[in-house]
C-alpha cells in the first residue's frame, strides 16, 4: 500500500486537486514518532523495521510538516503503526491506491 497521512477536515471525502494539507506541529510530530517508533526522525526519508513491520516513511519537511507518505505491505503490524501515527497526529490516512481515506 501507498498512503499519505493527512491533516484535514474530517468530511473531506476526496482531495481536490488544488487542496493542500494542514501544517503538523513538528514538536508534535516528533513526539508521536518518539512514542511509537521509539525515535524521531533525523532525515525525511527513512525506513522502519520492527519485527513485522517494515515501511518506508518520507516526510514531505521536517521543518514545516504536511503530509507524511508511506509505503509497506498492508498487513496487521503495518496497519496498527500506520493507524497509531494517524491517532497520534489527529489526521486521516489517504490511500492512493483507491483514492479515498481510510
Amino acid at each position: 500500500m501507498i498512503g499519505i497521512i493527512v491533516k484535514t477536515e474530517s468530511e473531506i471525502e476526496d482531495l481536490p486537486k488544488d487542496w493542500i494539507p494542514m501544517e503538523f506541529n513538528p514538536l508534535k510530530l516528533n513526539q508521536v514518532f518518539d512514542s511509537i517508533l521509539g525515535f524521531i526522525p533525523t532525515q525525511q526519508q527513512f525506513v522502519y523495521e520492527n519485527g513485522e513491520v517494515l515501511i518506508h516513511f518520507d516526510v514531505d519537511s521536517l521543518n514545516e510538516p504536511r503530509a507524511i507518505t508511506f509505503n509497506c505491505v498492508m498487513s496487521q503490524a503495518n496497519s496498527e503503526i500506520i493507524e497509531l501515527l494517524a491517532i497520534g497526529l489527529a489526521a486521516r490516512v489517504f490511500d492512493s491506491e483507491s483514492c479515498k481515506f481510510i
